[in-house]
């Protein structure tokens, strides 16, 4: 039997891509004594069915793809074959379009049908738009056919290959006055504007920011998770949150930022922030001691001394309840050579301005030594204010008391 040499047209993957090459010397089926009654002999496969994509998937998605191809020739194939599935802007198969895999087909008698289909892919790198599943069969070129240019089919509908896009739409204000450690509630509408689905779980956080964009500057207050967002969907939701005992005193926007820990890849990853219209005003309290009264000049240990003082604060509103602690010093500096009288009963925060009088009956410590001392009194003695100025809570009495033996 003689042999011919014409071109075929192979489509190869090239990473996601395709090549068009071409092949010499194939063995033609119209070779002389291969036709009958003028019908050339030989297999032809076609794509009589196809089904149509989702209408949206989201690069690195995947969505099922089915196909039904028939050998409609007058003669058995002896190869197997793959058909391929491609991704394309148009209904044409081109070499600028992406390929998202195959099926294997085992060789078809005259006649006979294979339906199958794909898991597909969609890689993580594709383009956004609006594609075409065009499905070939024969993709790999394995059978020779009586007509190589019958056998792609495309989809009637496209695929719009999109990404989720969460933006926070709605956030409360903050308080006014924003004291270190003060309680507040906190409300957002975290909303996918984007066409694609979210499939990961999300979080909002929520900052104070001075200049209302994110930045490393800024205080973060807390966040709440969501489930991932279908497109076009909103979660509402909030915390009870506090302000920050590490603040520092200042004017401060609330800033709510959707998918703050970049689990989910977006549309738009620049308009995930919204800031409050207004600022919250941080200020601190500082607690100091005007007046501390006059001790007695004697006390034996584990004698009672009436003492009183006056704690002041000049600063911000307090937000806690704090303690005093009295100290005998030999000096009018608290150190770790100083005894310490029992903890006192808390004091109420003091607003801006406020003064409060303490008056305790302290009991000399067993372990005192013997002689003068300072009596040193220490507002906010455990530090849970975050104060100004932490340098001028304590004051010592002018007078000394002396400690004798009983």
């Amino acid at each position: 039997m003689g042999g011919s040499t014409r071109m075929r047209r192979v489509l190869a993957r090239t990473g996601v891509a395709l090549a068009v090459v071409t092949t010499a010397a194939v063995a033609s089926p119209l070779a002389a004594g291969a036709a009958r009654g003028g019908v050339p002999d030989g297999p032809d496969y076609v794509i009589t069915s196809v089904n149509n994509p989702p209408v949206t998937a989201a690069p690195g998605g995947s969505f099922t793809l089915l196909d039904t191809t028939k050998n409609q020739g007058n003669a058995d194939a002896t190869a197997t074959s793959q058909n391929l599935y491609y991704l394309s802007p148009d209904n044409e198969l081109d070499a600028t379009d992406t390929v998202l895999g195959g099926r294997g087909i085992l060789a078809l008698t005259a006649g006979e049908t294979s339906s199958g289909g794909l898991n597909a892919h969609v890689p993580a790198n594709m383009p956004l738009g609006d594609y075409f599943v065009i499905t070939c069969a024969d993709g790999s070129n394995n059978v020779a056919e009586v007509d190589e240019t019958n056998n792609c089919a495309s989809s009637t509908t496209q695929v719009s290959i999109v990404l989720p896009d969460y933006k926070v739409t709605t956030l409360t204000e903050p308080p006014a006055a924003g004291q270190r450690g003060k309680a507040f509630t906190i409300f957002d509408t975290t909303k996918n504007i984007g066409r694609g689905d979210g499939s990961a779980d999300a979080y909002t956080d929520y900052y104070f920011s001075k200049n209302a964009k994110l930045d490393a500057g800024d205080y973060i207050i807390g966040g709440r998770g969501m489930f991932g967002l279908a497109a076009h969907k909103a979660s509402t939701g909030g915390l009870n949150a506090h302000v920050p005992s590490t603040i520092t005193p200042g004017q401060y926007f609330l800033l709510a930022c959707a998918d703050d820990t970049h689990d989910t890849t977006e549309a738009n990853e620049a308009n995930n922030c919204m800031h409050s219209a207004g600022k919250t005003t941080v200020t601190v309290p500082d607690y100091y001691v005007p007046s501390v009264s006059t001790p007695p000049a004697q006390a034996t240990r584990g004698a009672q001394i009436s003492y009183s003082v006056q704690v002041r604060n000049k600063g911000g509103d307090a937000p806690f309840t704090t303690v005093n602690a009295y100290y005998l010093s030999k000096d009018t500096v608290v150190d770790a050579s100083d005894v310490q009288f029992a903890v006192m009963p808390e004091i109420s925060p003091l607003r801006r301005g406020q003064s409060v009088f303490d008056g305790e009956e302290l009991v000399v410590p067993s372990k005192a030594k013997l002689g003068f001392f300072h009596i040193i009194v220490c507002a906010d003695a455990t530090n849970v204010l975050g104060e100004a100025d932490e340098t001028n809570n304590c004051r010592a009495s002018v007078g000394k008391v002396q400690i004798v033996r009983s």
